[in-house]
């Protein structure tokens, strides 16, 4: 009796070891599962429910202020060593659209969990979508900018407290024109420049 109740919980405990590695490489390796599936989205059986896995929709945070003198900032922070890539690098805030969430809402948090303010999502408009499957994890993601009132003093009041651990290592506003100073993850920087440029500069 006994070793047919370890046998069971072996065979458990295997099956949640097979299951979390699944995940895991869900979530850190889609290219394998996606040429062993044809590059085809496919199903998974999850809790007796079947999931579809197809490509993430991520959103990315544009939010511009000014300083006393009228020069322009964007808000962006330094990736942490917890971060699955590109620790150490720059980007503007983003992450991925949660379930039951629109994408100015999803904004706003990831916004408030990276840097620790509190936005409104009614002055933030889609900006850029990319579809390009050559996209980090070819996720389509989903620009949303906002320019905030008043100067970067008024909106510097930064925390981590609501982050995943190590997910930001700094948390800054940056000068347009000193963008080529940083090193930046998934183009930003170029992006940044664009967005500004179409959106900001014609009408500054």
């Amino acid at each position: 009796m006994v070793s047919i109740i370890i046998g069971i919980v072996v065979a458990l405990m295997l099956g949640v070891i097979m299951w979390l590695q699944v995940i895991h490489i869900i979530r850190n390796n889609n290219e394998t599962w996606w040429k062993l599936n044809g590059n085809k989205n496919f199903p998974i059986t999850h809790k007796g429910k079947t999931v579809w896995i197809s490509r993430s929709v991520a959103v990315v945070g544009f939010v511009f202020c000014k300083d006393d003198e009228g020069n322009w900032y964007v808000l962006a922070n330094k990736r942490g060593k917890g971060t699955p890539d590109f620790q150490g690098l720059w980007n503007l805030v983003c992450g991925y659209i949660e379930k039951d969430e629109t994408g100015e809402e999803a904004v706003v948090r990831e916004i408030y969990e990276e840097t620790g303010l509190e936005l409104d999502k009614s002055k933030f408009e889609l900006c850029r979508v990319s579809t390009n499957p050559k996209n980090n994890r070819q996720n389509i993601s989903l620009g949303y900018m906002t320019i905030l009132d008043g100067t970067i003093a008024d909106h510097s009041n930064f925390n981590k407290n609501h982050m995943e651990k190590d997910e930001v290592e700094e948390i800054k506003w940056i000068k347009i024109n000193t963008l080529f100073l940083y090193e930046w993850a998934f183009g930003h920087d170029e992006i940044i420049q664009n967005i500004y440029s179409t959106k900001i500069d014609k009408d500054d």
